[in-house]
């Protein structure tokens, strides 16, 4: 049977993602404690693919995600997940709100909730965990505590969904991506993520960006990401409708490493939107 490991504890939004995921193939999944982790896991063969975040609608990127895949990891995205998040102030079920001295959940879900808290919990410490479910298993033990999480983290630890919706921006979403020692096969509706850097001359990211201009080719996300080398000096992640298998896209991507100073594709795979 095919395993997939996941960004845990049970109960994130990461393991959501992975169900999602896993609706069609009936895999094993295994919550791992860090991303890490995760692609170590895959290396080793001990876990087939991995489902870790990689950008958030409201905060932006998963820099260490991207950072990672530069930087350490030689596996390639095969597949994106994303998934609509809520987020709900937990409590215990004797706690009123008014009562709450603490605040714990992963940075990200309080920065996407800091509206909230500032109107409503002004005073409250706010603790950063590792995880939504390790803040949740921290309020179980302390009274004066809440959470933020999903409504599943609600009743795997047994606390009252106080608040929901809680995020600053309703329509908030987080993509996650599958890694795996080998992207995916070409489909009907594909998306083809790579990373790479220039020479700091004039014109040489327009070079690069020229080759998808002259063939037409749709980009849909470019960012930039310091190379953590020299100060100046980026790396830049592009997402490009497309596999890199189709002739117009393979003949630019053959084109801009000649360009580049470092050059890597991260993978093909479908598009979910």
């Amino acid at each position: 049977m095919k395993t997939i490991g996941f960004l845990g504890p049970w109960g994130t939004f990461c393991e959501e993602a992975a169900c999602e995921y896993n609706k069609k193939l009936e895999a094993k999944l295994v919550p791992l404690p860090t991303i890490e982790r995760i692609m170590k896991e895959i290396k080793l063969k001990k876990i087939d693919e991995g489902v870790v975040p990689i950008e958030n609608s409201i905060e932006g990127s998963v820099n260490l995600t991207l950072d990672l895949l530069v930087h350490e990891c030689k596996l390639r995205i095969k597949g994106e997940i994303i998934l609509k998040i809520e987020h709900n102030l937990l409590l215990n079920f004797d706690t009123p709100i008014e009562k709450i001295k603490r605040v714990y959940s992963h940075p990200q879900a309080i920065f996407q909730c800091r509206d909230f808290l500032n109107r409503n919990l002004p005073e409250a410490e706010i603790k950063y965990v590792a995880s939504t479910a390790e803040g949740a298993e921290r309020v179980q033990k302390d009274p004066m505590a809440a959470a933020i999480g999903s409504k599943r983290l609600a009743g795997i630890y047994n606390l009252n969904l106080a608040v929901r919706g809680i995020q600053s921006q309703k329509d908030n979403y987080t993509r996650f991506v599958v890694l795996a020692e080998k992207d995916h096969h070409k489909t009907v509706n594909d998306k083809t993520s790579i990373v790479f850097s220039v020479p700091n001359t004039p014109g040489s990211l327009y070079e690069v960006l020229k080759e998808f201009a002259v063939r037409e080719l749709n980009l849909t996300k470019i960012e930039s990401r310091p190379s953590k080398k020299t100060l100046g000096e980026y790396f830049f992640f592009l997402d490009i409708d497309g596999h890199r298998c189709d002739t117009k896209l393979r003949a630019a991507l053959e084109n801009i490493k000649k360009k580049c100073s470092f050059y890597k594709t991260l993978g093909s795979y479908p598009k979910q939107l």
